[in-house]
């Protein structure tokens, strides 16, 4: 190709991928593409754009090297050079660094630049990343406290860590708060109008509330085996009492009491009447509109800089539930991850089996195709991480109606979050197990209005689910030395969850598209 402005820029633009998949450091990456595009300037200055160059990039051994080959008459750009824009020194500098290098040598008639690197890096994963780095750190200050004089260790347990770790939980559950009602609010005003809210909008809210009522239920049943604390008490009147109170508390009273006694149902309701008001009054309420998606993204932000301390809070309610516990009652997490995985999978498989009778949709075909999206939620554990592919599977896979991915795909992120339904469920029953309490049947309901506000309402961050473990448990009234076995359980159930998640939001959404002829 010609030296041009555009392929040099395309030129570039390959070189940095290719560095960066081999997971060369990013400060090497930037050495290297200055480099490589000062040179091909100073050649297209020396040569003229109809010069031809030619691009190889190769691994040698693992190892990443681009060659740059120009057939000319000798000329060394990578030498101190009146058109340079680099003096010597930063040019010095940028041909000197860690694990790269770019040389110059002429053979042949043929000028060549090569620029390499070491072996590719691979680190080793640790399952879980820093939350794993924490169970491990916990365990082993857990360990080490004991060797402390019994003065120390009281300070340590009841006079520091306790109550830094109620302390970050509070921020956390403050930032908590504020994403519920953005996420709520914003994910109404995706819907363009009142009308797109009312035919389309409300079949999918409705289709998350049922699914998100059903995978509990399961998770539910799975739990009674594993941690037996329902109580079925049939002649108690006061169970209907209960419930007729707690619909009550829905409606808050007033705007600002919910934000801060942290009630969340009251804050969803003044979430949803607020997006609804705005889809209504449309257009002359854009600016509205506009600053609700800001306002949300200012919360996003907000819960970056909180979720620096999640791993911190993670370590501390470790740490307080294996000097608080005996070994024994730290072993019994394994019934939680059995639980977790147990409820999940038996719903994947009633979900896909429903798919195929209700649809005819080949079900070893739909996964093949979906697998791309699977594969990543497994390998990164992040739901938020597969959107992207999961917009390119759904539009040209599974061919499903492009305005209704725009619209279903951003809202079940927002919505429907499978992988926190059933460890919220968990959460209760082994909560309630290990505190040697019951609960009724009008806790169970109680429950599941509150698994259906704090799915969504879950950080979509490593570790977030530990402030809805948090909330859960205050709101019903048992105590939280649980936390963290569920959290160590957590570890090693969020890749999986993650996964299956994925996949009962694709097959919901084939079976949705398919009813409202959106797939063919």
């Amino acid at each position: 190709m010609n030296l041009t402005n555009e392929n040099i820029g395309k030129t570039i633009q390959d070189v940095e991928d290719f560095f960066d998949h081999a997971h060369i450091a990013k400060r090497d990456i930037v050495k290297i593409t200055l480099i490589l595009e000062e040179a091909l300037i100073l050649y297209q200055g020396k040569f003229g754009e109809n010069q031809e160059y030619e691009v190889r990039m190769k691994k040698y051994f693992g190892a990443p090297k681009v060659i740059i080959r120009i057939k000319a008459e000798p000329f060394n750009p990578l030498n101190e050079n009146s058109d340079s824009i680099f003096t010597s020194d930063l040019m010095s500098k940028l041909l000197n660094y860690e694990s790269a290098g770019t040389v110059y040598k002429y053979s042949g008639g043929v000028n060549e630049i090569e620029t390499f690197s070491t072996k590719e890096r691979k680190f080793p994963k640790i399952p879980g990343g820093k939350t794993s780095i924490a169970l491990i750190l916990a365990i082993i200050s857990s360990c080490a406290i004991n060797f402390l004089p019994d003065s120390f260790q009281y300070f340590i347990i009841h006079d520091l860590s306790k109550p830094l770790f109620h302390s970050l939980m509070g921020i956390i559950m403050a930032a908590t708060y504020a994403l519920i009602f953005t996420s709520v609010a914003s994910g109404i005003c995706v819907m363009d109008d009142v009308t797109t809210f009312s035919t389309l909008g409300l079949k999918i809210v409705k289709r998350f509330v049922i699914l998100t009522v059903l995978l509990a239920i399961v998770s539910m049943v799975l739990c009674q085996m594993f941690f037996p604390v329902i109580e079925f008490n049939i002649g108690d009147n006061s169970a209907g009492g209960e419930i007729i109170a707690l619909l009550l508390t829905i409606i808050p009273t007033n705007f600002i009491k919910p934000f801060l006694e942290g009630n969340i149902l009251q804050i969803v309701v003044i979430a949803t009447l607020l997006g609804i008001c705005i889809l209504m009054l449309g257009e002359r309420v854009s600016t509205a509109k506009k600053i609700i998606h800001e306002l949300k993204q200012i919360v996003f932000s907000m819960m970056n800089i909180v979720s620096k301390i999640i791993y911190l809070t993670i370590f501390l309610s470790i740490f307080n539930a294996i000097v608080a516990n005996s070994l024994d009652e730290m072993l019994s997490t394994w019934s939680i991850v059995v639980a977790n995985l147990l409820a999940m999978i038996i719903f994947c498989v009633l979900h896909l089996a429903y798919l195929a009778a209700g649809t005819g949709i080949n079900v070893a075909d739909f996964l093949r195709k979906i697998s791309t999206v699977l594969t990543l939620a497994l390998y990164t554990a992040s739901g938020s991480i597969t959107i992207p592919e999961n917009f390119n599977v759904c539009k040209n896979k599974l061919h499903i109606d492009s305005k209704l991915c725009d619209i279903w795909i951003p809202l079940t992120h927002a919505m429907f979050v499978p992988s926190v339904i059933t460890p919220l469920v968990v959460c209760a029953f082994y909560g309630a197990f290990s505190a040697g309490q019951t609960l009724s049947i009008s806790q169970l309901l109680i429950l599941l209005f509150l698994i259906i506000q704090l799915s969504m309402a879950t950080p979509v961050i490593p570790g977030g689910v530990l402030a809805s473990f948090t909330i859960l448990l205050s709101q019903l009234n048992l105590p939280q030395e649980s936390i963290g076995q569920l959290m160590i359980a957590n570890i090693f159930i969020m890749n999986i969850q993650t996964c299956l998640a994925m996949l009962i939001r694709d097959v919901a959404f084939a079976d949705f598209a398919h009813s409202q002829g959106k797939m063919p």
